[in-house]
């Protein structure tokens, strides 16, 4: 049976690290008794079960006794009928624009009672988001970008519909792939042919994801490694869809501009 209303605190089961980092700025961290394997590099408290993201096993969870289960669409496992124990899932769609980041986070301090601190920090957000856009030059046309998520042999990036694409418009970027669809794989010749200003990459699992893209066989000739205009942005302000994003904006327009 979930915890009970007169209790003292709501039990929460986190299972994205984005839902993590959320309740971490939402001043909720206590209440977090379980959280995916990623998120626990966020969670310094001791006594927070780790649960697979992935493959949440059900009686683990029922025995973690929670009001609330976070989930995201990277979880493979059917939760719903977990409301049957009186635990309330909620399964978030990933955003995919912008704005989606903030009616996430309203609706997390809603279900957790931080309405006032949700408030707080999405005005914070979008108040950061337009100051960040101001310091972007204007030009007669923007520098096209090519964003790299997997290196070689299995590149991948997003086009449309991905928070990502919407946020290097705000950094006075064209994505190369803009007439595309979500996330996908990616042909190497399609970006040497699309020939981008700058390549950024977030990829942060090999040793030196900028040299591996300035001496890719076949893209001497692509004018962001001609000129020396590839960087890297941190992968938990890209990869995670949170108000921190406006790190990842302010990181990318220092680069590129400053």
């Amino acid at each position: 049976m979930a915890h009970s209303d007169t209790d003292d605190a709501l039990r929460v089961v986190s299972l994205a690290p984005s839902f993590t980092t959320i309740l971490l700025d939402l001043d909720a961290v206590d209440l977090i008794v379980a959280a995916d394997e990623h998120s626990q590099e966020l969670i310094l408290s001791d006594g927070v079960a780790t649960v697979d993201m992935m493959h949440p096993e059900i009686e683990q969870l029922v025995s973690l006794n929670p009001d609330v289960i976070f989930v995201s669409e990277l979880t493979l496992v059917d939760l719903s009928h977990l409301e049957t124990f009186d635990i309330r899932v909620y399964q978030l769609p990933t955003p995919q624009q912008i704005s989606d980041i903030s009616v996430e986070l309203l609706f997390i301090g809603e279900i957790v009672d931080r309405d006032t601190q949700a408030q707080a920090l999405v005005t914070q957000f979008e108040q950061a988001l337009t100051e960040l856009q101001a310091r972007v030059p204007d030009r007669d046309a923007p520098l096209t970008v090519y964003f790299e998520i997997m290196p070689a042999p299995h590149l991948f990036s997003f086009g449309q519909d991905v928070f990502l694409d919407e946020l290097l418009k705000k950094a006075g970027l064209q994505n190369i792939f803009h007439d595309a669809t979500g996330w996908f794989p990616v042909d190497a010749e399609r970006v040497v042919d699309a020939n981008p200003d700058i390549i950024l990459t977030n990829v942060d699992f090999i040793p030196d994801a900028i040299s591996d893209i300035m001496n890719r066989d076949g893209w001497q000739s692509v004018r962001a490694i001609e000129n020396h205009r590839v960087y890297f942005v941190a992968n938990n302000y890209t990869s995670r869809p949170t108000h921190h994003l406006t790190w990842a904006l302010e990181m990318i327009i220092e680069a590129i501009y400053e």
